[in-house]
Formats: C-alpha cells, structure tokens, sequence
C-alpha cells in the first residue's frame, strides 16, 4: 500500500490538518467549534473515503502561524494530547506522525506552500519528540523512514536544499540506512557536492554492492578531479552483467573522459565498444558518430539510420539516472505497514481519555 494510495488515511489526515487551523468566521471574532481528534479518527473509520471532499477540506484550511513558528498555537494542543498519551504507550507517535505525513503530501501535491510547511513543521516535531524520548536502532530505522519519505516528497517538489535536510536528518536517526545513504548523495551531486556525494557513496558499498551507486561514485569523482578512479569504476561497471541503462552511461562516461583526456581514438573505441554491446541506445550510437567524424562512412549510415527511426517515447539512460535512486519507493510499504499496526493504539487511547473526562 503506497504512501500516495492511501486514501481513507489521507482523508482523515486532512481532516486533522484542520485542528491544526483556526478558520475565521467573517464577521465574527469567535473561533469555529474544531472537532477532536477522536471525532475525526472515528469519522474516518465508519465512512468511505471521498478524494473530493478530501481537497475541498484542505483549500478550506487556514494557517496561521503563532509566534517565531511557521504552525497554528492551536497545534500544540494536539501535540500535548499525544504526548500525555504517548507517556504510557509511546508507539501512539508514529499512527499521529502517519497522520500528518499524509495531510503534508497532499500539500505538495496541490502546491500549497503554506500548509507543506506548517505540516512539515508538526511532522517533524512530532518525530523528533519520539526519537528523543523513546530512542532503539529499530525506532531510529523507523525515524528515518519517516524523514525519507518527507524528503522524497519535497524532491518531487523541487526542494532540493530542503530534501538534503531532512536526508541528513534520516543518516542521524540511522546512520547505516543504504536509501538515506544514497538519497542524500543523489541530491548532493546535484547540488554540486561531489566530495559529500562520495563520502555516503564509499560508505553505502562498503555494506553492499550497488551498481547504480557505483555509477553515481565514478560520476562525483570524475567531477571532482579523480578521473583515474572514475575511469577505473566505469570500466568494472561495463563489465558486469547490470541493468541496461546502467552500462549505458557507464559507456557513455568512460568514453568522454578519455575524451577530455585528449585520446579521440581511445573514447571512440570505448563508444564503439559501448554501441556493439549496447545497439538500441541511441546516445552511444550518437556518441559513435560524433567521435568518428563526417569522413567515417559507417558513422554516417548510423546518423542516416537514426534520422530514419521514430523517436521513442519513453526513458532514456541518462533520464532514469537523473531519477530518485532505484529502490527508494521500497521505503514506504514497510512504513504504511507501521502506521497501520500502531494505529489502534491511538483509537484506545483517545476512545479512552474522552470516557475519563465524561465520567
């Protein structure tokens, strides 16, 4: 069950995004009646889920922030109420931590920045607040499954300073998390840190072997001026039996930098080389013909063969390169997984309260 496809708690998340907001009645200073968390909880356990209702609830939202923070005052009452309960089941964080997951990437995805970041906020504090009291290396996998996936929806956003951030937040939670590891580093080496990017790179195949991390590595340190190593890396990659794309650009990267080392007849053979092993990538074909010049007549019947062909549709290597790391969506199962198993103990325990304070 994936993150995105959660709907019944996407519902109910936003919903609790709501206690999170204080609407304002025009015309009238008082504050609208805000439903409790148990009322929202118990409404969305007896109904179906309807995705338009959903966003209608959440364009309704307004937040306001209290001082020095970017969330509504009326948030931290939520978060005392957990907190008070959490004190005796300490696992009630994570179904509260899942609920305001789901209202912040229905944020993202409307384009809401306001609420993102209000949500992101509570998210995290509530994240923070569990893993400092209630710290185990099985807690801190979980604590940084919760900052990935936070992380993966701001790098579909954009964000890509504040995908770094909550990266380097997941590698505090767990230290050894190989998605954290090589999340962090594809976003550093597009930031330009490539020194950064190899650090997480050396470290995450030094637990496994990761052709596509290997891939990344040779990148970062023919872009930092170890080209020698890079080349080194290349070469082992086209040799094994990895998936297509990946010895795509390996070809294509060896190539040019024999390239920029000033050897033409070294990156053409490596092109050529790349283009037997590999005949339907384009780039390698392109690459070939490039490097032969106009006086090859074979590299001109491959450019005539090319511009004869339809253009394809899908990715190419170099596009799926550029992508989230292979690998990375493995995270959220076993997190919905967690959110799930836990979420009872929130429901007790409201259902709980609420008939103490009756009684």
């Amino acid at each position: 069950m994936s993150a995105h496809g959660w709907r019944p708690l996407c519902v109910f998340a936003v919903l609790l995004a709501i206690t999170a907001a204080t609407p304002i009645v025009a015309g009238s200073e008082k504050k609208a009646s805000q439903p409790t968390l148990l009322t929202l909880l118990e409404l969305w356990t007896a109904q179906d889920t309807k995705a338009e209702a959903a966003h209608a609830l959440l364009r309704r939202v307004t937040l306001r922030p209290d001082t020095n923070v970017g969330f509504p005052a009326s948030s931290r009452k939520d978060w005392r109420l957990i907190r008070r309960l959490a004190n005796d089941e300490p696992e009630i964080y994570v179904p509260a931590i899942g609920l305001y997951r789901e209202a912040h990437l229905l944020a993202v995805r409307l384009r809401d920045s306001r609420a993102e970041e209000a949500l992101r906020l509570a998210s995290i504090h509530l994240l923070e607040q569990y893993l400092s009291r209630f710290r185990t290396q099985d807690r801190g996998d979980l604590g940084a499954r919760f900052f990935i996936s936070f992380a993966a929806a701001l790098r579909d956003a954009g964000e890509l300073h504040l995908t770094l951030d909550l990266l380097d937040e997941a590698l505090d939670s767990d230290p050894e998390n190989v998605h954290a590891l090589h999340a962090a580093a594809a976003i550093r080496e597009k930031l330009g840190q490539y020194d950064g990017a190899s650090v997480l790179l050396r470290k995450l195949l030094r637990s496994r072997s990761d052709p596509e991390a290997q891939l990344r590595l040779a990148l970062c340190r023919a872009r930092s001026g170890g080209k020698k190593r890079a080349q080194q890396l290349l070469e082992d990659l086209t040799g094994k039996d990895t998936p297509f794309w990946i010895r795509a650009v390996a070809y294509q990267e060896w190539s040019q930098l024999r390239m920029a080392a000033g050897d033409p007849d070294g990156a053409l053979r490596i092109a050529r080389k790349g283009h037997n092993a590999l005949p339907s990538d384009e780039s390698l074909a392109v690459l070939v013909a490039f490097l032969a010049g106009p006086r090859d007549s074979s590299a001109q019947s491959l450019i005539s063969r090319l511009t004869s062909r339809a253009t394809g549709t899908g990715l190419t290597p170099r596009d799926t390169y550029n992508l989230w790391p292979q690998g990375i969506e493995q995270n959220e199962s076993p997190l919905d997984e967690e959110i799930e198993r836990r979420m009872p103990l929130l429901v007790q325990a409201l259902r709980e309260r609420t008939e103490q304070s009756t009684n």
